[in-house]
């Protein structure tokens, strides 16, 4: 009996002591509340130039409009109505960050699917598939536009050409400004059909 009691005593005082040695429970402070940060000037202009080249001119890539667009996630130096005159392009990888605010943005207002893409070699038709409908998904190639663009910069352009497969090809340069309420994509100065 005397064994029991001694054991009992010693099992109970160990566990009074690690209990009072444990960590204090944690507090459960409310989650930080974080804004998302706005979109950058690229994805605006980039989001622009998407809606407006879908509105306006995907149609005259092929013989009707477009089952979709896609668009390649790196801008290249060449893109637009110069599409392969000077050599080989410059390529700038296309944030995945701005990918979905360019995606976000357009959401809705498109009228038509639109997805980024790292190649259009498995996206777009074969040259028989493309001149026997005439219809099918566009790829388009976006040119370089700096992350932010300075408050007050004056119009500038940016290139964007679109291509189905068969040898149709559509290339632009949109006149990009900064309105009250974000960038617009203006008329095209260059344009060029193949």
């Amino acid at each position: 009996m005397r064994r029991v009691v001694f054991v009992t005593v010693i099992l109970v005082g160990l566990l009074g002591a690690a209990g009072g040695c444990g960590h204090p429970a944690p507090s459960v402070a409310e989650p930080a509340t974080t804004k998302a940060a706005p979109p950058s000037d690229r994805a605006q202009i980039y989001a622009a130039m998407l809606l407006k080249f879908i509105a306006h001119n995907a149609e005259g890539v092929g013989a009707g409009p477009p089952t979709a667009v896609f668009v390649l996630d790196q801008a290249q130096s060449d893109a637009g109505p110069d599409q392969a005159m000077n050599g080989a392009p410059a390529n700038y990888p296309i944030s995945t960050e701005d990918q979905a605010a360019i995606l976000a943005l357009i959401r809705g207002k498109s009228g038509m699917p639109v997805s980024f893409v790292a190649s259009g070699a498995d996206v777009l038709p074969s040259q028989e598939e493309c001149a026997r409908s005439g219809l099918g998904p566009v790829l388009v190639t976006l040119g370089p536009v700096p992350i932010t663009v300075a408050a007050g910069a004056a119009p500038f352009e940016v290139g964007i050409h679109g291509t189905m497969g068969c040898l149709t090809f559509v290339g632009l340069a949109y006149r990009m400004e900064r309105r009250a309420d974000g960038w617009e994509a203006g008329d095209t100065g260059r344009i060029a059909i193949a």
